[in-house]
């Protein structure tokens, strides 16, 4: 489960970031970022993706916290940027949607990113290692179909 972050910065004579509890992953992408940030409450660090949206001639920004940033060993923090600015006009052009910048982050994170393994069951692993060990010193035997062990 992700926790986002909506904080709404205040009004100044310029240009100001809007900080957005929705996006859409038809909506134009300005970029998406990947960085390690310390979480509110002085929490940790924690992994947050940011994407910036254009919304009637702002920026809007939204925030994902993907958690600890223990949960991502070896993962580079990275931007991914999704427009172009021309310096003769100052005109933003968008060239890529915001499900594009989530496929090529998730690409990315799965180069870095080690497979996942099931959580050990150790309660049932120790009952067993237990149970065998009884058997070893009973010197039981057991049999089913496809094992025979037997002990003398």
């Amino acid at each position: 489960m992700s926790e986002i972050l909506c904080t709404v910065a205040p009004q100044k004579e310029k240009l100001v970031d809007i900080v957005t509890a929705v996006i859409s992953f038809d909506e134009p992408c300005l970029a998406l970022t990947e960085q390690n940030i310390q979480s509110p409450g002085s929490r940790g660090f924690h992994r947050y993706r940011t994407v910036a949206v254009v919304r009637n001639d702002r920026t809007a920004t939204f925030m994902e916290d993907m958690g600890a940033v223990e949960k991502w060993p070896g993962a580079q923090q990275f931007r991914i940027p999704g427009g172009l600015v021309d310096d003769e006009t100052g005109r933003i052009e968008i060239v890529h949607t915001v499900g594009e910048l989530y496929d090529i982050a998730d690409f990315l994170q799965e180069r870095v990113r080690p497979p996942e393994r099931p959580p050990a069951d150790l309660w049932n692993q120790a009952l067993l290692q237990a149970e065998e060990q009884q058997r070893v010193l009973r010197r039981a035997s057991t049999f089913s179909k496809p094992v025979a062990i037997q002990r003398s």
